[in-house]
């Protein structure tokens, strides 16, 4: 299926195993925000994801944050693109600038980088950046004080070859929905003041 979108086609977004499916309810989760909001995507590499959204991001005034050490990790060098001879970061920054946009890039691992965001200042959060249990599970830990009340933390690849990423959204006790034809989760209005504290779940 070919998705058009206003000065976009689909098959000139970088390379990547975001879907058809994944994008559509991206860009419903991202026109959803209001103008100026602040958004985070943790785990970029070639930058699919963000320009698929770019003329949101343009259109609404939205401060974008990139975070990503551009390395790979085991967990997912199996199942993704990953080329050593390649520079992802290099081939991330050209991907924006062709889509004009020009994310906020934070080079580093995820939990190094998250004492560089204010809490209570994001609006949404997108994380797909290491799939196992333990990375995924840290990672929603550590920036789920980042987001404004109301605010929404989402993430990529909820399916079964990624177990590690089911345990993790699983584990921590929030209502979440799921998306027929995405590998998206989605969680929402349940941060900021009052929200109910993580649950460990076996």
């Amino acid at each position: 299926m070919k998705i058009a979108y206003k000065n976009m086609d689909q098959n000139e977004l970088p390379n990547g195993y975001f879907t058809d499916g994944d994008i559509e309810v991206y860009r419903r989760i991202i026109s959803s925000l209001e103008a100026g909001s602040t958004i985070i995507e943790i785990g970029v590499w070639n930058g699919r994801s963000i320009c698929s959204i770019a003329d949101l991001i343009n259109k609404k005034s939205i401060n974008s944050i990139c975070i990503d050490h551009f390395k790979g990790t085991l967990t997912v060098r199996g199942l993704h693109f990953y080329d050593e001879n390649i520079d992802a970061q290099k081939s991330f920054e050209a991907n924006v600038k062709r889509f004009n946009i020009n994310p906020k890039l934070l080079v580093g691992k995820s939990l190094d980088m998250v004492n560089l965001i204010p809490d209570n200042s994001v609006d949404c959060i997108l994380i797909d950046a290491d799939h196992s249990r333990e990375a995924a599970s840290a990672d929603i830990k550590a920036f789920l004080p980042k987001i404004k009340k109301n605010g929404i933390m989402c993430g990529h690849d909820y399916v079964r070859k990624h177990k590690g990423v089911i345990k993790a959204v699983n584990a921590t006790g929030f209502e979440f929905e799921l998306f027929p034809g995405s590998s998206l989760w989605s969680t929402k209005n349940f941060i900021g003041s009052g929200h109910p504290p993580l649950k460990q779940k076996a």
